[in-house]
Parts: C-alpha cells; structure tokens; sequence
C-alpha cells in the first residue's frame, strides 16, 4: 500500500505541476499586451499591474503546491531509528547476515516509519508490529569498496511482516545463498535479450551493486568448440 499510495502521490504533484505550469505562464499574455499597447501611447498599464499580479499569484500557489506534494512525500520516509533517544521499549531482530544492514518498517498501529541500522545482521527497533517494506545487506571486498544487497517485499516472496518484542530477538532470513538466474530471449533471427535476476534463501529478488556508478558488466559469446567469437559490455537500460 505504501508504494502504491507513493505512485499515487507522483501522479498527483506531477498534475498540479503541470497545471501550475500552465496558469504561471498565463501572466505573460496580459504583461506583454500591456507592453504592447503602452509603447503605442494606448495606455496599458492595467494589463501589465493585472500580469504581474497574475505572476506573483501564480508563484505563491505553486509553492503552496510543492511543499504540500513535499510534506505528502515525507509521510513515506521512514525516520531512522536511535536507540539511545527512544524512551519507550524495544527490541532486537536477527537478520541471517553478519555484516552491516538496514532494515525498513512501517508499524501497523499507528503511522511511524523507521529505518533501523545495525552491524552483524543485528538491529534494534521499537516494540510493536510491522509491515517490512525493505532491506539491505553491505560487505566490503578486498579493494574496500561497499556492496549492497537490497531485497523488498512488494508483491513478492520473503519477509512481510515482522512482530519486534522486548523479550527474545525475533529471527528474519533473508540474504545468501544468493541464486542467479539467466534469462534469454530471442527477438527474430538477429537479437538476442539477456536479464539476469538474482534471488535470496528467502525467495526474494534482490539489486546487488556497488556504491557510486558501478562499470558495466561484460560477456563473451562462445562456439561450440569453447572458442570466443564475440565478446562486449552491456549498456544501462
């Protein structure tokens, strides 16, 4: 519901943007007739006093609009979590990883959102009941850049519900073993689509990338004989 309530709301302020669009522009019409007609010596100062007005009250409405469309968009933020300034009790969750990672929840009972950030697969989070609406694995290689496996649970297999107590830690497997699978399909005699999808224990999909713009993948295309007869990047997209 989250992510549908977000489409929603893109649509909306993409809407209202293009309506502001429309009536901010409008002041240009009344302005330069006014412009017009005053350098013919037919007056027109009230077209240009009504245009500029036209202007500025076109202004303080699509700001109006923005900051609303924005405050909309911060009900869907989850607030990261702090432990130490949380006065109420809480509890621990033990993802099945032992490395840094995040984990994105919505309560059930009321409109909190949180971001609970931990090391060794372990986070700490407000009792309650919860809606998880996604998660992230990072490991560092051996040349120290930080990958990220980041799996979520809309309209797909893994965790969706998490119920965190102040008594024992609550267990959620996700993550490795990771599966890859490959899809080919052929378009025609001449062009072959290649997507690679990648899947936890857990049956989730996972997008696994390193920090920054990471390099585009390569292939080579082999013979029957093992020989490589052909060999490229992927491009983005």
């Amino acid at each position: 519901m989250e992510f549908v309530g977000m489409l929603i709301g893109i649509a909306l302020l993409l809407f209202a943007g293009l309506t502001m669009l429309v009536i901010g522009l409008g002041w240009v019409v009344p302005t330069g007739m006014g412009i017009n007609r005053l350098r013919r010596g037919e007056g027109g100062s009230g077209l240009i006093v009504a245009g500029v007005l036209w202007g500025a009250i076109a202004v303080f409405v699509g700001v109006t609009v923005f900051r609303a469309g924005g405050a909309y968009f911060a009900r869907f933020m989850p607030t990261p979590f702090d432990p130490a300034a949380y006065e109420g009790e809480t509890g621990e969750v033990h993802l099945t990883w032992d490395g840094p990672c995040e984990l994105t929840v919505f309560c059930t009972t009321d409109d909190r959102r949180w971001l609970l950030s931990g090391e060794e697969g372990r986070v700490v989070g407000p009792v309650g009941d919860y809606r998880i609406s996604s998660w992230t694995l990072n490991a560092t290689d051996d040349n120290g850049r930080t990958w990220s496996a980041r799996g979520h649970s809309w309209g797909q297999q893994g965790p969706s519900r998490v119920r965190i107590t102040a008594d024992d830690p609550v267990r959620l497997e996700v993550g490795p073993p990771f599966t890859a699978h490959l899809h080919i399909d052929t378009r025609g005699t001449d062009r072959v689509e290649i997507s690679l999808s990648i899947v936890g224990s857990e049956g989730a999909s996972y997008a696994i990338a390193p920090q920054g713009r990471p390099r585009a993948p390569s292939f080579e295309v082999l013979d029957a004989s093992g020989r490589v007869i052909w060999s490229d990047d992927f491009e983005f997209g």
